[in-house]
């Protein structure tokens, strides 16, 4: 009898430890639960910005493409502009060149009515 009772104190004194160890694989269990909830919320929102950040990048990459087209753009009317000027800038050489000639020719055919009539 003394033995089964020392055998039963033991047994308790055994299931006694195993709850403590159970209670405590519990308590790290949710612990370990709710840390992974929390890197898990953590991973989310970190997605979540660089979802933002790529989508950042791609707006600005997208605007330096339309302004460097813009640029482009302006730069070849630049260009266009450039050569109407010196076109026109050589016409109206030409055209000063004919004024310049015909105004001679008529200074020259004024003197020579100015010594007809005298």
């Amino acid at each position: 009898v003394d033995a089964v009772a020392t055998q039963l104190a033991e047994l308790d004194s055994r299931l006694e430890g195993q709850a403590a160890k159970k209670q405590e694989i519990g308590e790290s269990s949710r612990d370990i639960s709710r840390k992974l909830e929390m890197h898990r919320s953590t991973l989310e929102q970190r997605e979540r910005d660089v979802d933002a950040v790529r989508k950042a990048l791609e707006e600005e990459k997208s605007k330096h493409q339309d302004i460097l087209a813009r640029r482009v753009h302006v730069e070849l009317m630049l260009k266009d502009e450039r050569l109407a000027v010196k076109t026109c800038v050589q016409q109206l050489g030409k055209v000063k060149k004919q004024y310049e000639d015909t105004k001679k020719l008529l200074k020259k055919r004024i003197a020579q009515l100015d010594n007809v009539v005298v």
